[in-house]
């Protein structure tokens, strides 16, 4: 299992694109440069935190693709709108 988390951090840090990856039933954040800045001031806070206690305006959307995941299936969305905190106060993104 480390062998497996090391080699999807080291995809995710070099990406280009904001990532961030949800570890284990917790959903633990892990992500790269590119996603922090997309994170506004809630980075540094939300690395290593569980997705649910880093954007709890979405939680039960997050819980949905953390369960998603682990049970094998999977997700897709285009265009998908939510409403997050990331500087303080509500933004559609």
């Amino acid at each position: 299992m480390v062998k497996s988390l090391r080699a999807a951090v080291q995809l995710l840090l070099a990406s280009p694109v904001p990532l961030v990856m949800l570890w284990g039933k917790a959903g633990t954040m892990i992500y790269n440069d590119t996603y922090a800045g997309f994170a506004g001031r809630r980075h540094p806070f939300l690395f290593g935190k569980s997705v649910e206690e880093g954007w709890p305006e979405i939680a039960d959307f997050n819980r949905n693709v953390v369960d998603t995941c682990l049970s094998g299936a999977t997700l897709s969305y285009s265009d998908k709108r939510l409403t997050l905190h990331r500087s303080g106060a509500p933004e559609d993104v």
